[in-house]
């Protein structure tokens, strides 16, 4: 039949290409994709196929699933599907939801090519509860590349996202992408969360956007700290020498963040100091008292930390040591303890002797969140008691030793 076809096609000689298409004959002009005799006409058909528009994409989808037409045939009708663009894409992502279905290849590369017009809807598509839809999409946002990478991010940060397959999706689209893909993942390392671990699995190329970070005075401390991790995470001793620079800082937590990784990479301390600020750093309170009055100032650092814990752990390391420089820093931490607990001591006594009837829901969720705070402050109150007791000891001991 197709045969027959062909045969009338060339007794009725070439199609009249120009008239096609002030008739507006999609048909006519798609015929003209597949006219063997001249590829000049099938490219003026495929181009004024683009003119036309959206009346011309459902027969052009019909033309890329079509098994029997050629590959020359069909990348004409890619060609006029990505000059038509935006409209045509939510069709061709139709046809890419499925590996199996006829046109797919062609599809997926009418998508690439449409490239940033594409992606808001092919994000759309991570969302989908069809895993094969997911999949199609994945592939073409890592086929568009870095023009993708923003929006992945967003998935990365948006809650819809944690309960569904789409963050997986996402990440696993954006570690394909690899290094087009590091330096807005590190510009984002504060404030989403699943950044770490796509940066992590990225790998080799992440290292020196990382460090970049590390050594910028204008991060902060949140970025230090996960890029201190996520460096220690990846193994590369290039981050060595940033990390050691790290352990000077004031911030207990991240020098603590800094001395985790160097850990992981199996650094070595060269002198008695670095050694023992490393030690500080890593919470290894009996280490510290081999090193004696070496380990005073960074102890002392710690000693400021607004973590009672890590002030508990400082003190009984200083009252080891008995260093008579740390009796003016433990006298003004045991005062501002005791504020803070005579605050909280107050606060929560009221409220013991205070019976709150709530009818209504709002009011029954506002007093349960009053009674989580509560808890919150008592068990603030044990640390700072225990705190407090390590403090006192610490100065009797110092005592002990003048």
């Amino acid at each position: 039949m197709r045969l027959i076809q062909s045969l009338i096609k060339m007794l009725l000689g070439p199609p009249d290409i120009d008239r096609a298409k002030i008739a507006g004959d999609v048909k006519k002009l798609v015929d003209a994709l597949d006219y063997q005799k001249n590829a000049e006409i099938r490219q003026k058909a495929a181009k004024a196929l683009a003119e036309i528009g959206i009346p011309a994409i459902k027969p052009l989808i019909g033309v890329i699933k079509d098994r029997d037409k050629g590959q020359d045939t069909k990348d004409l009708a890619v060609y006029a599907l990505i000059k038509i663009g935006p409209p045509a894409v939510m069709p061709l992502i139709s046809v890419i939801k499925y590996s199996s279905v006829p046109g797919f290849e062609y599809a997926a590369n009418a998508l690439s090519e449409i490239g940033e017009k594409a992606i808001p809807p092919l994000i759309r598509v991570l969302y989908s509860k069809y895993s094969h839809e997911q999949k199609g999409a994945k592939k073409l946002l890592v086929q568009i590349g870095k023009p993708a990478v923003s929006e992945l991010i967003r998935v990365l940060e948006d809650p819809k996202s944690w309960t569904s397959k789409a963050n997986k999706a996402a990440q696993e689209a954006l570690v394909e992408i690899g290094f087009q893909a590091v330096k807005p993942l590190v510009a984002n390392l504060k404030k989403v969360q699943k950044v770490g671990k796509v940066l992590v699995k990225i790998g080799t190329p992440a290292v020196e956007p990382l460090i970049a970070g590390l050594n910028d005075r204008n991060s902060s401390v949140q970025v230090y700290e996960n890029a201190a991790s996520i460096l220690g995470a990846i193994g590369d001793s290039r981050a060595i020498k940033s990390l050691t620079e790290i352990l000077k800082v004031e911030v207990q937590s991240l020098r603590n963040k800094a001395a985790i990784a160097l850990k992981t990479l199996d650094w070595n301390p060269d002198d008695r100091e670095k050694e023992a600020i490393y030690h500080v750093a890593l919470g290894n309170w009996k280490h510290c008292l081999k090193y004696r009055g070496i380990a005073v100032p960074p102890l002392l650092l710690c000693l400021d930390s607004m973590d009672p814990k890590l002030s508990e752990g400082t003190a009984k390391a200083l009252g080891l040591i008995g260093d008579e420089r740390a009796i003016n820093h433990l006298t003004k931490k045991q005062a501002l303890i005791e504020e803070r607990l005579k605050k909280l001591q107050e606060i929560v006594s009221n409220w013991d002797g205070y019976k709150v009837y709530m009818d209504d829901e709002s009011g029954g969720r506002y007093y349960q969140q009053e009674r989580d705070n509560i808890f919150r402050m008592r068990e603030e109150i044990k640390t700072l008691n225990r705190c407090l007791s390590a403090i006192e000891e610490a100065l009797q001991e110092i005592d002990k030793r003048k």
